[in-house]
């Protein structure tokens, strides 16, 4: 896909305008997983197993980067996962470049609904302010305790 998503053709003989779009993705490079750092500029996690004490604290991460902010993002947690904020749970950042350092940045006028409730999953609908330019690196973080007893939680 080229980026930029709109070429005009015109046929003056039969006096038609064809407009030609393409499609252009409005998330990419979606991961998810435990929360390691940010690394010039890019987001890094533990997006495979890990083995995590009981009752420890894990800092879990969405990333991807966003070309507009008219895209629907949905994020779905385990119902046995706890948060560890319930008046706040789930926090939306950008990474920025502030004066050479990289740096998760709150983006400001993000917002989320929820939970609405399907079977074994907690489902989150997040907003995103308009003014979203290409290639924003957008992160959702939220923070989980790790449940005491034997049982497995996913996140998707």
């Amino acid at each position: 896909m080229s980026e930029n998503p709109k070429s005009i053709e015109i046929n003056y003989d039969n006096n038609i305008g064809n407009i030609k779009f393409e499609l252009v993705a409005g998330i990419k490079n979606i991961q998810h997983g435990l929360f390691k750092t940010i690394d010039n500029g890019s987001l890094h996690l533990d997006t495979g197993s890990a083995e995590l004490p009981r009752a420890k604290i894990a800092s879990l991460a969405l990333g991807c980067d966003i070309s507009s902010s008219n895209v629907n993002i949905g994020l779905r947690v385990n119902n046995k996962v706890d948060f560890i904020s319930v008046s706040s749970p789930i926090k939306i950042y950008k990474i920025i470049n502030d004066s050479g350092q990289w740096k998760l940045a709150e983006l400001s006028g993000a917002s989320y609904s929820g939970p609405t409730i399907d079977g074994d999953y907690n489902n989150y609908s997040i907003s995103l302010p308009s003014g979203i330019n290409a290639e924003t690196k957008l992160v959702i973080m939220y923070k989980s305790m790790i449940p005491t007893d034997n049982i497995r939680a996913v996140c998707k």
